[in-house]
């Protein structure tokens, strides 16, 4: 079942991605360092916040993540997975 939640959150993940800066990233680039690249910003970043708690269903309090948090897809996909 994990596995099932896991596939869950890289779906919304993704979806927010795609949303917030219209990119979509294969697996092998999910370490890529999205704000080092200038590929997200902190405006990018709350509209992701937005979406995933549209999608989760469940509020994101922002004291809960820092920018570092969405450095890249893992970072994301860990931030949602402790929500």
């Amino acid at each position: 079942m994990k596995g099932a939640i896991m596939k869950d959150y890289r779906k919304i993940v993704s979806d927010a991605l795609n949303d917030a800066v219209g990119i979509e990233l294969k697996e092998e680039q999910y370490s890529l360092d999205l704000i080092e690249n200038g590929l997200i910003d902190s405006l990018a970043m709350m509209n992701m916040v937005v979406r995933m708690e549209e999608d989760l269903g469940k509020r994101i309090d922002s004291r809960s993540f820092s920018n570092d948090d969405f450095r890249s897809f893992e970072h994301i996909l860990s931030l949602i997975s402790r929500i």
